[in-house]
């Protein structure tokens, strides 16, 4: 009995294979950043813990430290014994903290997943918007102002869009907080007043994080959706009398999803590497702030942990964005 190409068990099968070929490519992935990372750390001078041999400072204490994180066996064994560490569940113990890694980057992470989510939606909503809007106007003055600004946008600096945000937003006009992730007296306030307080400090971090990405997505969006509206096919339907919007939307648009997808994934990276900057500018307590400040005070397992959950993140919004492919267009799940 055969199986027709597009049935629902093949279809199945297909994208379980996408699966299985990245989840095991992860392993390898994962092992190769940590391993970077960890061959980074051990070139800057300095022990982990340099920062507390001050004045007054007891030696014995200085002594515990040495024993206990051990600086001076070789780098190999030290590198062996740190895999063993992560296999086991075990992240180390934070020396600038004095915690457990774990719990650190567990709860900066949860922070950090929460701001990047609402940059994703923000920048791909406002990005394929701009785009379509571009796209639908091409030649006239909507399509040249929204190029322009997206433009303009891109090559804005995500820190230089939040130290604008900073000046307007929150010195001049004081609508918003400019700090943190919610106001001290959170806890005294109504469960409205709560979420409110939260969405209030979560725009100018999201904005600055997100405008160059939606700014990107707009140029990348225009640009595929005004070759897929230059096809003969919907030529074609523009002269069965199809209106515009719903060539636009239904046979433009839906034309052009996979690149706009892939685009998602490729974005993962970028919106990490970017959340150190915003997180440390708006004081946001997230994954990409912890890192920062562990790499200031050579916090070696800490870095090394906000590094492991940084790459898992990326690797699973990848995955994603390959399992979207892959529905969409067949022939990625034949060849990938």
């Amino acid at each position: 009995m055969s199986v027709r190409r597009d049935s629902p068990t093949l279809r199945t099968a297909t994208l379980g294979g996408v699966v299985g070929r990245r989840l095991a490519a992860a392993p390898f992935l994962i092992l190769a950043a940590l391993t970077l990372v960890f061959l980074m750390i051990q070139a800057v001078p300095g022990e982990p813990f340099h920062d507390a041999a001050g004045p007054g400072v007891d030696p014995q204490a200085l002594e515990h430290l040495r024993n206990l994180f051990q600086p001076d066996i070789p780098l190999g064994k030290r590198y062996l014994r740190w895999l063993g560490q992560i296999a086991s569940g075990d992240l180390g113990f934070s020396t600038a903290l004095r915690r457990s890694v774990g719990p650190l980057v567990l709860e900066a992470g949860a922070n950090t997943v929460r701001l990047v989510g609402v940059v994703l939606v923000f920048q791909f909503v406002a990005g394929v918007v701009g785009g379509c809007v571009a796209a639908a106007g091409r030649g006239r003055w909507i399509d040249t102002t929204v190029r322009s600004a997206s433009a303009i946008s891109y090559a804005t600096p995500g820190f230089v869009v939040g130290l604008g945000l900073i000046a307007i937003f929150a010195s001049g006009l004081g609508w918003l907080p400019a700090t943190q992730m919610e106001s001290i007296d959170v806890a005294a306030m109504s469960t409205w007043a709560a979420v409110v307080d939260r969405l209030r400090h979560l725009v100018m971090p999201c904005l600055a994080l997100g405008i160059p990405g939606a700014a990107a997505v707009a140029l990348y969006t225009r640009e595929t959706l005004g070759a897929v509206l230059d096809r003969p096919f919907l030529q074609g339907a523009r002269s069965r009398g199809l209106g515009p919007a719903r060539v636009l939307l239904r046979h433009g648009l839906r034309n052009s999803l996979l690149p706009i997808v892939q685009l998602f994934g490729l974005s993962l990276p970028g919106l990490v590497g970017g959340s150190v900057v915003v997180e440390t500018l708006f004081a946001w307590p997230g994954m990409g702030r912890l890192a920062y400040h562990a790499v200031l005070a050579r916090d070696e397992p800490l870095v090394l942990g906000c590094t492991l959950l940084a790459v898992v993140g990326v690797l699973l919004g990848s995955l994603v964005a390959d399992l979207l492919s892959a529905a969409l267009d067949p022939r990625i799940r034949e060849h990938p």
